[in-house]
């Protein structure tokens, strides 16, 4: 058997500027934590590709979905996602 606890926020959008990337910088700076890899969508092509933080570009946190995270001490896996809708963007952090 197996379990979830999800959390979220939901920002305003003008609120959501940069959201993406402060908290890949929140993640890597928490001593624990570490990504393992990051989704992003390519809306033109609608795909989505499962890449490593080396391999992001400045400008590419934009199509960033998901961040999947690994505790190193506990060894438990959280992912955290970011939706957008029709005036507010929300992020829901899913714990394993």
């Amino acid at each position: 058997m197996s379990s979830f606890l999800s959390a979220g926020c939901v920002y305003k959008e003008e609120s959501y500027n940069n959201v993406v990337e402060k908290y890949v910088e929140l993640i890597i700076g928490a001593k624990d934590i570490k990504i393992e890899n990051l989704v992003c969508y390519d809306s033109k092509k609608d795909l989505s590709i499962t890449i490593n933080l080396e391999e992001l570009k400045k400008d590419d946190f934009s199509d960033v979905t998901h961040i999947n995270c690994k505790h190193l001490i506990g060894g438990w896996h959280f992912i955290v996602r970011f939706y957008e809708e029709d005036g507010y963007q929300g992020i829901l952090l899913d714990l394993s």
